[in-house]
């Protein structure tokens, strides 16, 4: 099973998790986001933590958001330099 790091397992202690990763081994993590919200978060995970990239999109479940404004933002989204 995967997950994203915007997912409410990690609500109590997701930045502790992070910040244990490289301890443990870890050294990249790319998080992805699924929904507008979700891709907002990403970036700002892998604005705290040098360690973690970010993707960004729009999954089908939240295609009924789709418009004008989200392409943008996802233009702008992907052009920043932390994104793969």
């Amino acid at each position: 099973m995967t997950y994203n790091y915007d997912d409410e397992a990690f609500e109590n202690d997701r930045y502790e998790l992070l910040a244990s990763m490289k301890e443990q081994g870890v050294h990249r993590i790319v998080n992805s986001g699924a929904s507008m919200e979700s891709n907002r978060f990403a970036k700002k995970l892998a604005t705290d933590f040098d360690f973690i990239w970010a993707s960004f999109g729009l999954h089908p479940t939240y295609a009924n958001v789709w418009n004008e404004a989200c392409l943008k933002e996802l233009e702008d989204l992907c052009k920043w330099e932390r994104c793969v």
